[in-house]
């Protein structure tokens, strides 16, 4: 790695002399010149080859069945084990036998089979250009050396780092322009490990080497900066890591999918099931956007205004606690608030509470329920529900003189909008079993002019069958037959 010219007397040359006791067991004297070979120190050092995505055939194969799925592999090799590390060699040139050396030659004497022949050259050059700016700057033949050991290394592009073990990653490719099919020899005993999809959860067996495992974490970590992707809905290419990457694995540039999500959002009253799936129409996995506002970045931080998000919620807050509509007003004197929901969504629940302060009632008897510890309050109140007192009660405050009326409503302060709405849900039930068909999720009454069966309710989203009223679910059409089956024979 190291030589000089003998000519002038070195005897009391400073730098000499410490370079020479620094690197004494990597001299080499062949009479005419002293030589210093030291090989490049690699410590624990891994080397990446990025693959084309079509290399392996199995992702080929893949890629056909999906064309918008990426399946990206790649290569790697052990440096630190490699049987033959590179080495260096430089001729220090001394003119003054008391001063460092004006000049130097760098070439490399060992250069590994298995490492892509097309950097061979430009990293020698790249050592000499650095080498010599160390020796113009620092003045000194030994922090030449010491980055040609320690520092050559940086010539290839650093992706990774592991200060716990001391392990590091470069790449051995210029990304997808790489040509060199060096790697792809037959006999490499074993040294280059192929990885055919890096995004592929496999788990590897406990014996294998801890700087394996490394390796399979940085092609996970770092393989979107490598690969590209094409988006499904304006077909544009970039890299994967500028795009947002759905659970179902598919990549979508930032414009598209933002403004799948806005529009989303505009008609999401229409919906009662999570209308946002993957655009794709053979896939349409949930993108569970709806999940974790807080932590979901990718979508709702980065494309929706807290507008957005708000709707979000409380369309959520809707389909799984729907507004009440018999009792819209806590009875309780002290809260008198409007925003009373619905325990659950289910068609035979009663039970309404109000989110201002909790309290729980029955919006068909009006008793106030209480959270008994070990039991459900929806099923404990229904075996003693009884609607009878409620009913006489509405009746009599109907019949009632305006006197009468106006010391109820000081009274009590939510009677006059329930027992409206109690007399207009009557009358709805009424006029629905003669001329329509309610909702089976949130009971508005929906009449048919003609079409199919199939109804969609526009003011929840759900979708039932206006046959038999039952609730339908995606994909709808041909898995519905009510009409067409036959009942038991009474003949």
């Amino acid at each position: 790695m190291c030589a000089h010219n003998t000519t002038p007397d070195l005897s009391e040359n400073e730098d000499w002399l410490v370079l020479k006791e620094i690197y004494s067991e990597c001299l080499v004297d062949d009479g005419s010149s002293t030589t210093l070979r030291i090989p490049i120190s690699l410590a624990s050092t891994i080397a990446i080859r990025i693959l084309p995505q079509q290399d392996d055939t199995e992702a080929a194969r893949r890629k056909k069945e999906d064309e918008f799925d990426v399946y990206p592999n790649y290569k790697y090799m052990i440096l630190s084990a490699s049987p033959d590390p590179p080495m260096m060699e430089v001729i220090f040139n001394y003119s003054d036998p008391e001063s460092p050396p004006e000049s130097m030659k760098v070439s490399i004497m060992q250069y590994p089979k298995l490492w892509p022949a097309y950097h061979k050259s430009l990293w020698e050059d790249w050592i000499s250009k650095e080498s010599c700016n160390v020796l113009e700057e620092e003045g000194m033949s030994f922090n030449v050396c010491d980055f040609i050991e320690h520092k050559a290394m940086e010539y290839f592009t650093a992706v990774d780092q592991n200060s716990a073990h001391g392990y590091s990653a470069v790449l051995f490719t210029k990304f997808c322009k790489y040509t060199d099919d060096t790697w792809d020899v037959e006999e490499s005993n074993g040294a280059i490990t192929n990885v055919t999809n890096i995004r592929e959860k496999r788990k590897m067996d406990k014996t294998s080497e801890i700087i394996h495992r490394y390796a399979r974490q940085v092609g996970k970590k770092h393989w979107k900066k490598w690969y590209k992707y094409e988006c499904p809905i304006c077909f544009s290419k970039d890299y994967a890591c500028e795009a947002v990457e759905l659970d179902c694995g598919h990549f979508y540039c930032l414009e598209c999918i933002g403004m799948y999500v806005k529009v989303t959002i505009l008609d999401i009253q229409l919906h009662r099931q999570n209308p946002f799936n993957c655009p794709i129409p053979e896939c349409k996995i949930d993108m569970k956007v709806l999940e974790d506002f807080e932590n979901n970045l990718d979508i709702n931080k980065r494309f929706l205004s807290c507008e957005q998000r708000d709707r979000m919620l409380l369309w959520q807050k809707d389909i799984a606690h729907p507004n009440s509509t018999s009792l819209t007003i806590c009875p309780r004197s002290k809260c008198r608030s409007r925003k009373m929901r619905r325990a659950d969504n289910s068609s035979t629940n009663t039970l309404v509470y109000c989110e201002e302060c909790n309290a729980n009632y029955c919006e068909i008897c009006l008793k106030r329920c209480y959270k008994k510890k070990g039991k459900n309050i929806m099923t404990d109140h229904a075996d003693e529900c009884d609607e009878k007192v409620m009913l006489k009660f509405c009746r009599r405050y109907s019949t009632a003189s305006d006197e009468m009326k106006q010391k109820c409503h000081e009274k009590w302060h939510w009677i006059e909008e329930y027992i409206s709405s109690r007399e207009e849900d009557l009358s709805a039930r009424l006029w629905l079993k003669q001329n329509g068909m309610a909702c089976p999720n949130c009971k508005a009454g929906i009449e048919r002019s003609d079409g199919c069966f199939h109804m969609h309710c526009s003011v929840c989203g759900t979708h039932f069958c206006y046959e038999c009223g039952v609730e339908i679910f995606a994909p709808f059409y041909g898995t519905h037959h009510c009409w067409e089956e036959v009942g038991p024979d009474i003949f």
